[in-house]
């Protein structure tokens, strides 16, 4: 009796630190993969502040167009408003004079004859009663997905 208590005593010590070494690699491996977090995070972080500050530099405005959403959205050079613009919304600001030519270059990225084109325009960044045109030239280009119907579009350019 004696030894079959020294046994599972001997067991059950030899299976406590089993689990505890087992636990102790277990917390080790999540401590590595927070850290890899991190340091890709503080990368990714780093990339977005040199390219925001590259973007700023050089004058340039940001938009993008999330298609399911019909939004418009800009941050960086705020020409639209924060909350965003639908399609219809931004291109009624385009001038008159300009908007066929939009209108015929956004159709050819939709319906995937152009998978980025060039973009010439005037923009109505004041009011109703008091228009400010300003001149925007830039880059269209689309975003499919894995259906390869377009989800997203994005503008760089400047004015």
């Amino acid at each position: 009796m004696t030894n079959l208590f020294a046994y599972i005593t001997t067991t059950a010590l030899v299976t406590m630190i089993a689990l505890l070494l087992l636990s102790l690699f277990i917390v080790a491996v999540f401590i590595q993969l927070y850290i890899h977090y991190k340091r890709g995070a503080q990368k990714s972080k780093e990339k977005r502040r040199l390219m925001h500050n590259a973007i700023n530099l050089c004058g340039l405005s940001v938009m993008q167009y999330d298609v399911n959403e019909d939004l418009l959205t800009s941050n960086i050079h705020q020409i639209i408003p924060k909350s965003g613009f639908t399609l219809q919304e931004f291109a009624n600001r385009i001038h008159p004079d300009d908007h066929h030519l939009f209108r015929e270059r956004l159709d050819a990225v939709f319906s995937g004859k152009e998978h980025s084109l060039m973009l010439k325009a005037r923009f109505d960044t004041g009011t109703p009663e008091e228009p400010c045109w300003r001149y925007f030239e830039g880059h269209i280009i689309r975003d499919a997905n894995e259906g390869g119907n377009i989800s997203t579009l994005f503008y760089v350019g400047s004015d």
